[in-house]
């Protein structure tokens, strides 16, 4: 309630943006994305957000489509994102994501060229990088591509012995 009063008490303030963030978090976290976007984005558009609000507000705006089953959508956002804030703290994170979010759409061909593109990321969310080794192994079948279908997911199995997903990664690997 703090942040929404201050929101509409000081509206051009320069905590307002932070306000629309952490407004957005708290739908977020609650499961309720589509509020979620909509702070995201107003805090993205105030004029007194920061480049690290900005870049941390487009992330979860696209994340929460993502949530919403809207993966086409987000990975145009994870895209979008990239070439705003392409030296941002979250553009290796963004770059994986694409690479999912297109996997989930079923855009066999742009996942696994953004995935190709990703592999050397490092992003600050560790656990996207088996998920997007693992699609890149499945859009890579989808394709045919069964050498390039192996070498991700036998990556994935070496370099994530622990990751939850192995016995996906060992079931597409049985095949």
């Amino acid at each position: 309630k703090v942040f929404a009063q201050l929101t509409e008490d000081f509206p051009q303030s320069t905590f307002a943006a932070e306000a629309h963030y952490r407004l957005g978090e708290s739908h977020y976290n609650a499961g309720r994305f589509a509020e979620a976007r909509e702070f995201f984005s107003k805090a993205k558009q105030h004029p007194g957000g920061d480049a690290k609000l900005r870049e941390k507000a487009t992330h979860l705006a696209a994340w929460s489509q993502f949530k919403q089953g809207e993966a086409a959508a987000a990975a145009e956002n994870f895209a979008a994102q990239r070439k705003e804030f392409p030296e941002g703290t979250l553009a290796a994170d963004a770059a994986w994501m694409e690479g999912i979010a297109l996997y989930e759409a079923e855009d066999y061909a742009k996942a696994l060229e953004a995935l190709e593109q990703a592999r050397d990321a490092k992003p600050s969310t560790p656990q996207l990088v088996p998920l997007g080794m693992l699609n890149a192994g499945q859009a890579a079948a989808q394709l045919e591509k069964w050498d390039a279908s192996v070498d991700w997911l036998e990556a994935a199995r070496e370099q994530f012995p622990d990751y939850a997903g192995r016995n996906q990664v060992e079931y597409e690997l049985a095949w």
